[in-house]
């Protein structure tokens, strides 16, 4: 479904990443992590269309994004991003039937638009706020909303840029179980950020860590998770143990660690 081949970005003369490779499939979620700075949202954007590669390729569905008309982009790939601020104050259902906008065709919008948006709004749990405007909302409430406007789209791909960063706990585990269901009933391929390395571990079928513009090591969580991998990666200490609830990876950050530079055996993604 997504898949990134070798993908090399230079912006403003820096080069952000170098030679990534990453695949998803249908029915899976994969997790990006990595430090601030390592090129996980410059991966997404350009998955998405927005940037274009300096050298790689990005196939989604079949075929490169960046030959594809924008509306044939919004028809494959939806994107929650980092910054979830709306340019104007509409109404928060008018902002997630903008979702619908690849499918309308001289501004006019199709029959299963109304049911498709209202299941979106029922899904974030945001049906209750469809008539206040977007300003009013708080930054978890507005995530879930930009969130509900992504599903709206129907797209098999989906790309997630740290989702949960301004959600409370409640809506946190809704949030991931509701990327479980959905790559469960709808088989879509979703790709998503995130930093906290616990809810990666638990949430997501595999892990790609990115750092020092390149992709560090791919595999299941157990596989990606070790403390030799995240000492190089984040320059500290931690301790991995098994979550006895999960059953899932832990991990806790001890101190800063000064890494020798060695190189990491990564796994093939």
């Amino acid at each position: 479904m997504i898949d990134v081949d070798d993908v090399s970005v230079v912006l403003g003369g820096v080069e952000i990443l170098n030679g990534v490779s990453v695949s998803v499939s249908p029915g899976e979620v994969v997790g990006l992590i990595g430090p601030n700075g390592a090129g996980k949202t410059t991966l997404l954007r350009t998955i998405n269309g927005v940037l274009t590669p300096d050298s790689g390729s990005v196939v989604v569905d079949g075929d490169d994004v960046h030959t594809l008309p924008a509306r044939e982009v919004g028809r494959r790939v939806a994107t929650v991003p980092q910054d979830t601020s709306v340019a104007f104050d509409f109404p928060v259902e008018a902002v997630v039937e903008m979702g619908r906008t690849p499918y309308h065709q001289r501004l006019r919008g199709t029959d299963d638009d109304g049911a498709i948006v209202e299941r979106a709004l029922e899904r974030t749990d945001t049906a209750s706020l469809r008539d206040r405007p977007v300003s009013q909302l708080s930054g978890g409430q507005r995530q879930r909303v930009v969130l509900a406007q992504a599903l709206a789209q129907e797209t098999p791909a989906l790309l997630l840029d740290e989702p949960t960063a301004s959600l409370d706990i409640k809506h946190q585990v809704a949030m991931f179980d509701l990327l479980r269901t959905l790559v469960a009933e709808e088989e879509k391929a979703i790709l998503t950020a995130i930093h906290d390395l616990d809810m990666a571990a638990r949430y997501c079928d595999r892990l790609v860590l990115l750092a020092d513009r390149t992709r560090q090591a791919a595999g299941v969580p157990s596989e990606v998770l070790t403390d030799d991998r995240l000492a190089q990666a984040f320059d500290v200490r931690t301790a991995v143990t098994t979550n006895p609830a999960t059953g899932t990876p832990s991990v806790t950050p001890l101190g800063e660690s000064q890494t020798d530079g060695a190189e990491v055996e990564s796994p093939t993604d």
